[in-house]
Protein backbone atom coordinates (compact mmCIF):
# COMPACT_ATOMS: atom_id res chain seq x y z
CA UNK A 1 0.00 0.00 0.00
CA UNK A 2 1.37 3.48 -0.98
CA UNK A 3 0.57 4.99 2.09
CA UNK A 4 2.03 2.87 4.16
CA UNK A 5 5.38 4.25 2.70
CA UNK A 6 4.65 7.42 4.73
CA UNK A 7 3.32 6.43 8.34
CA UNK A 8 3.28 10.18 9.16
CA UNK A 9 0.67 10.84 6.68
CA UNK A 10 -1.00 7.52 7.41
CA UNK A 11 -1.73 8.18 10.87
CA UNK A 12 -2.65 11.79 10.54
CA UNK A 13 -5.81 11.11 8.32
CA UNK A 14 -6.80 9.07 11.48
CA UNK A 15 -7.10 12.70 13.32
CA UNK A 16 -10.16 14.15 11.57
CA UNK A 17 -13.90 12.80 11.37
CA UNK A 18 -15.57 10.49 10.83
CA UNK A 19 -12.40 8.17 10.18
CA UNK A 20 -11.34 9.39 14.06
CA UNK A 21 -14.43 8.46 15.84
CA UNK A 22 -14.64 4.76 13.62
CA UNK A 23 -11.22 4.09 15.11
CA UNK A 24 -12.15 5.21 18.79
CA UNK A 25 -15.45 3.17 18.86
CA UNK A 26 -13.16 0.28 16.72
CA UNK A 27 -10.64 0.23 19.87
CA UNK A 28 -13.20 0.89 22.90
CA UNK A 29 -14.88 -2.27 21.83
CA UNK A 30 -11.66 -3.66 21.09
CA UNK A 31 -10.46 -3.52 24.50
CA UNK A 32 -13.60 -4.23 26.31
CA UNK A 33 -14.00 -7.78 24.43
CA UNK A 34 -10.24 -8.44 25.27
CA UNK A 35 -11.31 -7.61 28.99
CA UNK A 36 -14.20 -10.00 28.97
CA UNK A 37 -12.17 -12.33 27.90
CA UNK A 38 -10.74 -12.48 31.46
CA UNK A 39 -7.22 -14.43 29.87
CA UNK A 40 -3.60 -13.87 30.79
CA UNK A 41 -1.90 -14.36 27.71
CA UNK A 42 1.82 -15.10 27.64
CA UNK A 43 2.66 -14.75 24.08
CA UNK A 44 0.15 -12.11 22.02
CA UNK A 45 0.89 -11.25 18.59
CA UNK A 46 -0.78 -8.41 16.92
CA UNK A 47 -0.97 -9.17 13.04
CA UNK A 48 -0.54 -5.81 10.82
CA UNK A 49 0.51 -3.49 13.27
CA UNK A 50 1.05 -0.89 11.46
CA UNK A 51 1.98 2.42 13.37
CA UNK A 52 1.94 0.44 16.53
CA UNK A 53 -1.94 1.95 17.88
CA UNK A 54 -2.22 -1.19 19.19
CA UNK A 55 0.85 -1.40 21.77
CA UNK A 56 0.12 1.05 24.89
CA UNK A 57 -2.71 -0.35 25.14
CA UNK A 58 -1.70 -4.38 24.87
CA UNK A 59 1.28 -3.30 27.57
CA UNK A 60 -1.42 -1.87 29.90
CA UNK A 61 -3.68 -4.48 29.79
CA UNK A 62 -0.75 -7.57 29.62
CA UNK A 63 2.44 -5.96 31.69
CA UNK A 64 4.12 -9.14 31.86
CA UNK A 65 3.40 -10.55 28.41
CA UNK A 66 5.34 -11.44 25.43
CA UNK A 67 4.07 -9.13 22.77
CA UNK A 68 4.81 -8.74 19.38
CA UNK A 69 3.91 -6.88 15.81
CA UNK A 70 4.64 -7.72 12.76
CA UNK A 71 4.16 -5.95 9.75
CA UNK A 72 5.62 -6.64 6.09
CA UNK A 73 6.04 -2.44 5.89
CA UNK A 74 9.41 -1.64 7.25
CA UNK A 75 8.79 2.07 7.24
CA UNK A 76 5.97 1.11 9.45
CA UNK A 77 7.68 -0.93 11.92
CA UNK A 78 10.69 1.74 12.08
CA UNK A 79 8.36 4.11 13.20
CA UNK A 80 6.27 2.21 15.09
CA UNK A 81 10.08 1.23 16.96
CA UNK A 82 10.88 5.51 17.43
CA UNK A 83 7.55 5.36 19.13
CA UNK A 84 6.77 2.01 21.20
CA UNK A 85 9.88 -0.18 20.91
CA UNK A 86 10.50 -0.04 25.02
CA UNK A 87 6.92 -1.60 25.28
CA UNK A 88 6.77 -3.83 22.33
CA UNK A 89 8.81 -5.82 20.27
CA UNK A 90 8.75 -5.25 16.13
CA UNK A 91 9.50 -6.84 13.54
CA UNK A 92 9.30 -6.80 9.28
CA UNK A 93 7.27 -10.01 8.72
CA UNK A 94 5.32 -11.31 6.58
CA UNK A 95 2.06 -12.86 8.01
CA UNK A 96 1.62 -15.70 5.87
CA UNK A 97 5.13 -16.21 6.08
CA UNK A 98 5.66 -16.90 9.39
CA UNK A 99 5.59 -19.55 11.76
CA UNK A 100 5.03 -19.68 15.86
CA UNK A 101 2.01 -19.89 18.36
CA UNK A 102 0.27 -17.55 20.63
CA UNK A 103 -2.20 -16.97 22.96
CA UNK A 104 -3.67 -13.81 22.25
CA UNK A 105 -3.59 -12.72 18.40
CA UNK A 106 -4.91 -9.09 17.34
CA UNK A 107 -5.97 -8.16 13.56
CA UNK A 108 -6.54 -4.40 13.65
CA UNK A 109 -8.07 -3.51 9.91
CA UNK A 110 -5.44 -6.00 8.66
CA UNK A 111 -7.29 -8.76 7.32
CA UNK A 112 -8.43 -6.62 4.45
CA UNK A 113 -5.20 -7.22 2.50
CA UNK A 114 -4.94 -10.56 2.86
CA UNK A 115 -6.32 -13.69 1.34
CA UNK A 116 -9.06 -14.71 3.37
CA UNK A 117 -8.35 -18.74 2.83
CA UNK A 118 -4.53 -18.62 3.66
CA UNK A 119 -4.62 -16.31 6.55
CA UNK A 120 -7.26 -18.40 8.18
CA UNK A 121 -4.50 -21.71 7.81
CA UNK A 122 -2.45 -19.36 9.51
CA UNK A 123 -4.54 -18.69 12.69
CA UNK A 124 -5.43 -22.05 13.02
CA UNK A 125 -1.84 -22.74 13.16
CA UNK A 126 -0.85 -19.78 15.64
CA UNK A 127 -3.61 -20.06 18.41
CA UNK A 128 -2.71 -22.68 21.32
CA UNK A 129 -4.94 -24.31 22.81
CA UNK A 130 -7.60 -22.00 24.34
CA UNK A 131 -6.26 -19.53 22.51
CA UNK A 132 -7.93 -16.30 21.03
CA UNK A 133 -8.09 -14.55 18.01
CA UNK A 134 -9.78 -11.19 18.02
CA UNK A 135 -9.78 -9.41 14.20
CA UNK A 136 -11.30 -5.92 13.43
CA UNK A 137 -12.56 -5.23 9.73
CA UNK A 138 -14.70 -4.18 8.05
CA UNK A 139 -17.39 -5.47 5.03
CA UNK A 140 -19.35 -4.05 2.67
CA UNK A 141 -20.56 -0.78 4.30
CA UNK A 142 -20.81 2.55 2.15
CA UNK A 143 -17.65 4.16 3.61
CA UNK A 144 -15.66 0.86 2.96
CA UNK A 145 -16.98 0.78 -0.69
CA UNK A 146 -15.58 3.66 -1.54
CA UNK A 147 -12.27 3.13 0.57
CA UNK A 148 -11.95 0.05 -1.84
CA UNK A 149 -12.86 2.12 -5.17
CA UNK A 150 -10.58 4.94 -3.84
CA UNK A 151 -7.64 2.61 -2.63
CA UNK A 152 -7.82 0.71 -5.97
CA UNK A 153 -8.11 3.65 -8.00
CA UNK A 154 -5.35 6.01 -6.52
CA UNK A 155 -2.92 3.83 -4.56
CA UNK A 156 -3.04 0.50 -6.99
CA UNK A 157 -3.85 -1.46 -3.74
CA UNK A 158 -6.68 -4.11 -3.58
CA UNK A 159 -9.05 -4.04 -0.06
CA UNK A 160 -10.62 -7.33 0.63
CA UNK A 161 -13.61 -6.93 2.20
CA UNK A 162 -15.33 -9.87 4.11
CA UNK A 163 -18.64 -10.86 5.68
CA UNK A 164 -18.60 -12.09 9.54
CA UNK A 165 -19.66 -14.94 7.37
CA UNK A 166 -16.91 -15.38 4.94
CA UNK A 167 -14.64 -16.59 8.09
CA UNK A 168 -17.21 -18.42 9.85
CA UNK A 169 -17.35 -20.98 7.09
CA UNK A 170 -13.74 -22.38 7.53
CA UNK A 171 -13.77 -22.93 10.65
CA UNK A 172 -14.96 -26.22 12.67
CA UNK A 173 -17.43 -25.72 15.26
CA UNK A 174 -16.24 -28.73 17.74
CA UNK A 175 -12.67 -27.09 17.19
CA UNK A 176 -13.78 -22.83 17.29
CA UNK A 177 -16.12 -21.18 19.15
CA UNK A 178 -16.93 -18.12 17.21
CA UNK A 179 -18.51 -14.49 17.79
CA UNK A 180 -19.33 -11.46 16.22
CA UNK A 181 -20.35 -7.61 17.67
CA UNK A 182 -20.87 -4.88 14.96
CA UNK A 183 -18.85 -2.06 15.54
CA UNK A 184 -20.58 0.76 12.74
CA UNK A 185 -22.66 -0.04 10.11
CA UNK A 186 -21.69 3.17 7.92
CA UNK A 187 -18.30 2.15 7.83
CA UNK A 188 -19.17 -2.10 7.60
CA UNK A 189 -17.03 -2.88 10.32
CA UNK A 190 -16.86 -5.51 13.50
CA UNK A 191 -15.40 -7.10 15.61
CA UNK A 192 -14.86 -11.17 15.25
CA UNK A 193 -13.87 -13.37 18.49
CA UNK A 194 -12.41 -16.89 17.55
CA UNK A 195 -11.67 -19.06 20.30
CA UNK A 196 -9.49 -22.46 20.29
CA UNK A 197 -11.64 -25.22 21.62
CA UNK A 198 -8.50 -27.64 21.36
Amino acid sequence: MLTYRFPRIFELAFKFPPISIWRTKSLNTLVRTIQELSIQPQKILDIGCGAGVLSPMIRKLYPDAEILGIDNSADMINFARARYGKLVEFKVVDFLKYENSYDLIIGFYSFEFFPLSESIEKIKKFLNPGGVCLIVTTGRGSFSILHQFFARKFLKTTLKLYSPFDFYKFFEKEKFSLQTKIISKTEGSYLLSIKSLR
